[in-house]
C-alpha cells in the first residue's frame, strides 16, 4: 500500500495576469482623478485666498507675540505696569 499525498498543483497564470492588469487600470484612474481634483482646486484664485489666509494667520500670530512680549518680557510696557502696579499696592490699604 503506497501512503503518498496526492499533491494538487493549479497555475494561474492567466488569473494572475489579468489581475495585475486591473490594478494597473485602476490606479491609472485613480492618479488620472487625483490629477482631475488638483487641477480642479489649485486655480490661481484658490491659491491666492489660501496664501492670503495664512498671512493674515501669521501676522496675527506675529503681533499678538510681540504685544505680549511687549507687556510681559521687556520693554517700555513691561516697565509701565510693573510702576502701575507697585504704585497701586503702595495706596492699598491691606486688612489681615
Amino acid at each position: 500500500m503506497n501512503n503518498t499525498i496526492p499533491i494538487l498543483r493549479v497555475e494561474l497564470q492567466h488569473a494572475s495576469h489579468a489581475i495585475m492588469i486591473a490594478i494597473e487600470d485602476e490606479l491609472l484612474k485613480l492618479d488620472k482623478d487625483i490629477h482631475e481634483a488638483v487641477q480642479a482646486i489649485c486655480t490661481p484664485e484658490y491659491v491666492q485666498k489660501v496664501v492670503q489666509q495664512a498671512v493674515k494667520t501669521q501676522l496675527d500670530a506675529a503681533i499678538t507675540r510681540e504685544v505680549k512680549n511687549y507687556f510681559y518680557y521687556s520693554g517700555e510696557g513691561h516697565a509701565i505696569i510693573k510702576k502701575a502696579v507697585a504704585k497701586r499696592l503702595k495706596e492699598q490699604e491691606f486688612e489681615i
